[in-house]
């Protein structure tokens, strides 16, 4: 089976992490003989250029020499929505004819987010020919702030989509209601974990040490998270390690040194899998503070790693953590948010570290999960 496999959002030199989920799905279908050619389409703001310029962040991946077809452009100036609409459709459309040179006609599309790679795939005329497969995870459809050009562009993919993944049934449910005519299409399929994570480590000691990851930004809740680290009863025997990079860096720092825990708040900046997977090892209990997740790839990481999760009450992690991998806190609710961190730590002996790992590994697993898309492209493939 030979799969063209179109995305907007994929690792890079300027931003590593970007849809590392789907180069991680890529490598596992790979892995089990599907042929998949990637077009790997990327707009990056300035900011993140001059930052890489200054930084020299790190970076391994696909990008490059597996991609068939890899543009980036750096968006100088503020484009809006109709600028990436044909910068999308563009590139997309060269990609394509590029490719049918070269390889003929596929036996399916897989595009990762309906905005950008969903639209372009659904405009050209490889479609006419082919089922188009949309895998959506993008939060904007639950934030609710779309331009009428993306509104629009999103129902010509959705529409032209023979099949519409999502990886929790909270996406699900949103985007149903904003477009009701994809109720048919919409399937849940979560994002797997990468193995690494589920590696034995025997459970050892963990330390005094909480941990959150994320991107430094104001949706994330890490506000939420330093203040409620500061009230906990037991702050003075723990660490709180947070672990991203993000435009409210800076003020979180500041805030750590207001709220009197700056000797114990750690932040790493980027790191890659292995050294998430590392610290999730070492750690007690893993906080998402988010205001809304429409997956939590994170907090599934940490339960493979047999880690109990604190989560908020918003979007789909609450759909699948409970007691025995975690709690439930109210967003941005710091008083609700400590006294859950105190209870699961006077609690601890309650989290069975193997038991949770193996609830990951049931649901979120790579052979599970793959296996599931697998059988979504043998459907749609006559």
């Amino acid at each position: 089976m030979r799969v063209l496999l179109i995305t907007s959002s994929f690792p890079t030199t300027f931003d590593p992490i970007a849809g590392n989920f789907v180069e991680s799905q890529i490598e596992g279908l790979r892995k089990r003989g599907v042929q998949v050619d990637v077009v790997a389409l990327n707009i990056f703001s300035f900011r993140k250029v001059v930052k890489w310029m200054l930084f020299r962040l790190k970076y391994s991946g696909l990008t490059g020499n597996k991609c068939f077809f890899n543009a980036s452009f750096i968006n100088i100036f503020p484009f809006g929505a109709w600028f990436h609409q044909f910068w999308f459709r563009f590139m997309t459309q060269i990609a394509v004819e590029k490719y049918m040179k070269r390889y003929g006609v596929p036996d399916l599309i897989h595009a990762h987010f309906g905005l950008w790679a969903g639209y372009s795939a659904s405009q050209c005329g490889l479609v006419d020919k082919v089922p188009l497969l949309i895998t959506e995870h993008s939060s904007i459809y639950y934030e609710n702030n779309l331009s009428k050009v993306e509104i629009r562009s999103a129902k010509l993919a959705f529409n032209r989509a023979c099949r519409i993944i999502v990886p929790s049934s909270f996406l699900k449910e949103v985007i149903a209601k904003q477009m009701p005519f994809t109720c048919e299409k919409l399937t849940v399929i979560p994002n797997f974990v990468n193995s690494l994570f589920f590696n034995a480590t025997h459970d050892q000691q963990r330390e005094n040490v909480l941990i959150s990851i994320g991107r430094l930004v104001a949706d994330k809740g890490f506000e939420t998270v330093i203040k409620s680290f500061a009230k906990m009863k037991n702050r003075k025997n723990y660490n709180l390690i947070i672990v991203g990079d993000g435009t409210n860096y800076k003020a979180l720092k500041k805030l750590s040194l207001e709220c009197e825990v700056y000797d114990n708040v750690h932040f790493t900046g980027i790191l890659n899998s292995q050294e998430i997977s590392n610290l999730l090892k070492k750690s007690k209990i893993l906080v998402s503070c988010s205001h809304f997740e429409t997956f939590g790839m994170t907090i599934v990481e940490s339960l493979a790693t047999g880690t109990p999760v604190l989560v908020t009450n918003v979007g789909a992690p609450k759909g699948f953590v409970s007691t025995k991998v975690g709690e439930v806190c109210k967003v941005k609710d710091v008083e609700d948010t400590s006294s859950k961190l105190d209870y699961m730590i006077d609690n601890y002996s309650k989290y069975d570290h193997a038991s949770i790992r193996e609830f990951a590994l049931s649901h979120f697993g790579e052979e599970v999960v793959l296996n599931n898309i697998f059988n979504e492209y043998k459907s749609l493939v006559i």
